[in-house]
């Protein structure tokens, strides 16, 4: 696993049960995709980012930052403001995922492809919270997804731009959840 990461140009080490991988900003996190959750189960990956479009004060290494949302809107009733994503652990990592996805996207898709490729992961869910939130980081997954034709990857989008990115691509699907008047601008 370790080769593997070395070839993204990324440091993998084991601390105590979990592995973890080197950021040159943040240190040593938590590697980026989740190994299932009570509702999706084991084997099932997933990546989220924070949900709604508010914003969430956060602490990560001491720093104190302001990280807004990826949702376009705020939807009454949203699992993902609910239960254990209100914990400030759970805030703090999507948080820290969604500051990465806005400032370091390279790293983002190195660290998620060396993860595919060392944990041999079939199954991605991207989202389990959050959503597209822009163009680049929307091409980002349709890259891992195209260059992992054997993973089966899947989320929803509320985004009408991103609702055909996955077209014509095997392995991926987009399920549209879309609400009329919201858009990426």
């Amino acid at each position: 696993k370790v080769a593997i990461y070395a070839n993204y140009g990324l440091e993998l080490i084991k601390d105590g049960n979990t592995e973890k991988i080197k950021h040159p900003v943040f240190g040593y996190i938590n590697k980026l995709l989740v190994d299932g959750n009570q509702k999706i189960g084991k084997g099932c990956f997933h990546f989220s980012t924070l949900p709604t479009n508010q914003i969430y004060h956060v602490i990560i290494n001491n720093q104190s930052y302001d990280v807004k949302g990826t949702c376009v809107c705020h939807c009454d009733g949203c699992y993902a403001t609910k239960g254990n994503y209100r914990f400030a652990n759970v805030i703090k990592s999507l948080a820290l995922k969604t500051i990465l996805i806005r400032e370091d996207l390279a790293f983002v898709y190195h660290a998620i492809s060396a993860q595919i490729k060392a944990d041999e992961i079939k199954l991605v869910r991207i989202h389990a919270s959050g959503d597209f939130d822009s163009l680049k980081y929307a091409m980002m997954w349709l890259r891992i997804a195209k260059e992992n034709p054997s993973v089966t990857m899947w989320t929803y989008t509320k985004v009408k731009q991103f609702e055909t990115l996955f077209d014509g691509v095997e392995n991926a699907n987009i399920v549209k959840s879309i609400i009329d008047g919201f858009g990426f601008n």
